[in-house]
């Protein structure tokens, strides 16, 4: 069966999604289209052509669309994560930055001659968190 034979065989038959209609259309009066090409192109059409087959395709498109969206879903929430992933640890490194700091600090007041006591009050900070800092 020619491609032109089965084009107007088709003319008056409605394909369940339009945009198959224009790609078909396209595709048979291309005459760059392969063998191969034309092949699979009478087998669409003759599955167009059955109610049940264009059902199970309408089917499959909509599975095919909700797993697109699932996995967009999933890279950009990968993407998401990997973002605070980065923040995370930027952050952890400005706290261990800020606690070098403050060890530098308490051992500096530590030998003008301050008390554990005085730099925990000085600094706003519990005595225990000092004596923990100026042991490290």
């Amino acid at each position: 069966m020619e491609i032109s034979y089965l084009c107007k065989k088709m003319r008056y038959m409605e394909v369940a999604n339009p945009i198959y209609d224009v790609v078909f259309k396209f595709l048979m009066e291309d005459d760059r289209v392969d063998a191969e090409m034309q092949r699979i192109l009478r087998r669409l059409l003759m599955a167009a052509a059955s109610s049940e087959m264009r059902q199970d395709m309408n089917v499959e498109d909509e599975y095919y669309s909700y797993l697109e969206m699932k996995e967009t879903e999933v890279l950009m929430k990968d993407k998401v994560i990997a973002e605070k992933d980065a923040q995370l640890s930027q952050q952890q490194a400005q706290l261990s930055q800020q606690q070098a700091q403050l060890r530098k600090s308490i051992k500096m007041l530590l030998n003008a001659g301050q008390s554990l006591r005085d730099i925990a009050e000085n600094l706003g900070l519990d005595e225990k968190i000092v004596t923990k800092l100026s042991e490290s």
